[in-house]
């Protein structure tokens, strides 16, 4: 990836995230509480090949996250972070999963052995947006099916160990 091209995505995936989040953050402050969730992946944590630039931008997230968390908690205001896994989308499915082979080469780097819908997500996301998650801050919930356990996407399988 070009230099241009790196700085874009950092500049769109933390700065754009720490933009949103400083306005509407800053509107929930004045108002004396609210909830903020920004979207984040795996691999912010765990690597992936070839996503070094948005994987540095979402770990950024995922610190800029529990920081804010931490400083705005005392005055009702929640930041929280969601990781979904492989979702079921058109636009996701045509670009990252065209054909029979790639898709079932994700859904068996999955151990619930599918794709997400898009309702789940939006349930759990709403979820951590609700009043229900109150008391919930600073925190990542992983949405993936267990992906990020330790199967992998591209490549051969981790070496297993049996736990019995």
């Amino acid at each position: 990836m070009s230099p241009n091209g790196r700085r874009a995505v950092i500049d769109i995936v933390l700065n754009g995230t720490f933009s949103c989040t400083r306005a509407a953050g800053d509107v929930m402050l004045e108002q004396g509480g609210g909830s903020v969730l920004s979207v984040i992946a795996t691999y912010a944590w765990t690597g992936h090949p070839g996503t070094v630039h948005s994987a540095a931008a979402k770990g950024g997230v995922l610190a800029m996250t529990r920081t804010l968390a931490a400083e705005w908690a005392a005055r009702g205001v929640r930041v929280n972070c969601i990781a979904p896994g492989p979702t079921a989308t058109e636009g996701a499915g045509r670009t990252l999963w065209p054909d029979d082979d790639s898709r079932r080469r994700v859904t068996g780097s999955v151990p619930a052995g599918r794709f997400a819908s898009p309702e789940e997500i939006a349930d759990i996301a709403t979820f951590l947006l609700e009043d229900r998650a109150a008391y919930i801050t600073g925190e990542v919930l992983t949405a993936d099916g267990g992906q990020w356990l330790g199967r992998q996407v591209y490549g051969a399988p981790p070496a297993s160990s049996s736990g019995s």
